[in-house]
């Protein structure tokens, strides 16, 4: 330790890990084997159009795959998978249509079940119960990383089709709506949420190359 108007010498940065205590070292090495988190890389879930599909052996050389999950509320097409940042194992919303102009929006809660039970979180007639208006179009869907069940829907509203964000705090139990991004725009392309601040959005639209932040 330097006195006073004495110099201060730093141990490099190499040394200073070598002096290390054995334990903390050993915890270190422990660390850098284990590799990422929770999950090998062969559980797959693959969404198309018609189907949602899922392998538990991806790295295989011939992976087994399970077709056609059952996902009773989606009768038309299927738009895409949303895992739960923090439980993807069991934790999803599909994004899909049950009929014509009616973009749905379902969720599970036993994603890694031989027969997933999905439930119904959002369409235009839960949209006009708890938000006041329908939603027509839902264009993307973001489940944020910065709070737990914290999840926005990019859509279109059913009073002349312009783009809002609906905002759920619970998962997708209920439901709040904003006003209108752009009074001229229907169909916004981007969506993306801050990695620091939950309610910090941003929107991409195709009219002009604008970008909106809320």
């Amino acid at each position: 330790r330097a006195g006073p108007g004495q110099d201060r010498c730093v141990a490099p940065a190499a040394r200073r890990h070598r002096e290390l205590p054995h334990a903390r070292r050993r915890r270190l090495r422990r660390s850098l084997r284990s590799g990422p988190g929770p999950g090998s890389g062969n559980l797959v879930y693959v969404v198309s159009v018609s189907k949602m599909s899922r392998t538990r052996d991806f790295q295989a050389v011939t992976p087994t795959w399970v077709n056609d999950l059952s996902i009773s509320p989606i009768t038309g097409g299927m738009k895409d998978l949303i895992l739960d940042p923090y439980d993807p194992k069991n934790g999803a919303w599909l994004l899909g249509e049950a009929g014509a102009f009616n973009d749905t929006l379902v969720r599970t809660s036993n994603l890694d079940a031989v027969t997933p039970v999905w439930t119904t979180v959002l369409n235009s007639t839960i949209s006009t119960s708890q938000a006041g208006i329908g939603i027509v179009n839902i264009w993307r869907v973001l489940a944020t990383i910065t709070q737990q069940n914290l999840i926005f829907v990019l859509g279109s509203d059913n009073g002349g089709q312009k783009d809002r964000v609906w905002r759920s705090a619970d998962g997708g139990s209920t439901w709040t709506v904003g006003g209108q991004i752009d009074a001229s725009i229907e169909g916004s392309g981007g969506f993306w949420s801050s990695s620091h601040t939950p309610d910090v959005l941003f929107v991409g639209v195709s009219n002009g190359g604008s970008i909106y932040k809320s």
